[in-house]
């Protein structure tokens, strides 16, 4: 591993554990029982222990980024901007989701479902705009019209979210 590479993953890694941080820092104020999922109307689908949601879910994210970091390494990109939006994303997506989960469950007003679609349809419009483009040496890009729906339904999404 490259000596940029290795301050790059011990920076991503950090920034996948401050989130982990704030659950810590609040832990004492958060229920016993957490709610961890949500549906469209933001009503909660899925509960965990506390303990469970503060250690498991860092430690899960801790994985899909050693993965993604490895199989980066493993094969590299030729478009280095994209090279480096994935291996980016995870640690961005868990510092805007992870946190906003904490804190629905110390404000149950909280808007998460408001969030997941502005979440999702800015990561549409970023994603979409790399797909027609060339990665990999060894495989070709992907069609422009999928590109255009993948953007397209990135933007419906990101408008929603903005009047949900």
């Amino acid at each position: 591993m490259k000596k940029y590479s290795l301050i790059e993953f011990i920076c991503s890694l950090t920034l996948l554990l401050l989130p982990a941080l704030y659950g810590f820092s609040v832990s004492s104020r958060l229920p016993q029982v957490m709610s961890s999922r949500f549906d469209l109307a933001g009503n909660v689908t899925t509960y965990m222990d506390k303990h469970l949601f503060l250690i498991l879910i860092p430690l899960f994210m801790l994985a899909a980024q050693l993965l993604v970091f490895g199989a980066s390494i493993a094969k590299p990109l030729l478009n280095k901007n994209f090279e480096l939006l994935i291996r980016w994303i995870i640690p961005l997506i868990n510092l805007i989701i992870y946190p906003a989960t904490i804190y629905r469950n110390l404000h149950q007003g909280f808007p998460m479902t408001k969030l997941a679609f502005l979440s999702i349809g800015l990561l549409l419009v970023v994603l979409g705009n790399y797909l027609p483009k060339k990665v990999q040496a060894d495989r070709e890009p992907l069609p422009r019209k999928l590109a255009y729906a993948v953007m397209g339904a990135g933007l419906v999404l990101f408008a929603a979210g903005l009047f949900i």
